[in-house]
């Protein structure tokens, strides 16, 4: 029955039965779109944090005249 169930979904999501189901199905496309480009940005936000955190201790550690 699942398989079935999972059968049907994709069909749904493929070939969607109203006008309604397809703006859901372009909706959901966005939605997973956006959250793909979310997590990127969090990881480059990571990434110069972790950049900026290791530039400061070099600065830090030499002596300034």
């Amino acid at each position: 029955m699942n398989v079935l169930s999972d059968f049907t979904i994709r069909l749904n999501a493929a070939v969607p039965k109203s006008d309604l189901d397809q703006e859901l199905s372009n909706l959901s496309d966005l939605l997973a779109a956006k959250e793909e480009k979310i997590k990127k940005m969090e990881d480059e936000i990571k990434k110069l944090r972790k950049r900026r955190t290791s530039v400061k201790k070099q600065v830090g550690g030499k002596k300034q005249v």
